[in-house]
């Protein structure tokens, strides 16, 4: 099974709002997020160099989740897997490890909802580490990974 990572467009948007909704009980903002706020939260995206948003596509065809990352911080932000059928799969795994490869070697940090135990235990399967954040958020914790050069060669 071949993953990509695609840029997140417009004929993706309701998608990843159905996936963001049924997976609102992981975010720190649980409300469910309408077709405007999503049209909203997207229009301030694309403006927004720093912000990099992609759909995880299997097999060159099919969206399965989102992984993002700010470029500016190198905060991994929204990783999300909206199709169930690729959960422990890899999928998610590979994207993880694309993404890095892609904006690294360097450091990574992310927040993950502290009561979330399979997001935790995923994010330490792929060599992340909770840390102490300089910015701390209510009810979530930071995780940690430096990705050395020699991992951004290897294959």
């Amino acid at each position: 099974m071949e993953v990509q990572l695609e840029k997140l467009h417009y004929a993706l948007l309701e998608a990843v709002r159905v996936w963001r909704n049924s997976n609102a009980e992981f975010f720190g903002d649980t409300q469910p997020i309408s077709r405007n706020m999503q049209q909203e939260w997207f229009d301030d995206y694309i403006v927004n160099p720093s912000d990099h948003m992609y759909a995880v596509v299997v097999d060159d065809i099919l969206p399965v989740g989102t992984i993002g990352i700010r470029s500016d911080t190198r905060e991994i932000q929204r990783v999300m897997l909206g199709d169930k059928d690729y959960a422990r799969t890899g999928v998610m795994s590979q994207a993880l490890s694309l993404l890095m490869k892609a904006y690294g070697p360097g450091d990574f940090f992310l927040y993950v909802k502290q009561d979330n135990d399979k997001a935790i235990d995923f994010y330490r399967k792929n060599g992340f580490n909770r840390t102490v954040s300089v910015r701390p958020r209510p009810g979530m914790i930071s995780m940690h990974r430096y990705v050395p050069y020699t991992e951004m060669i290897a294959s």
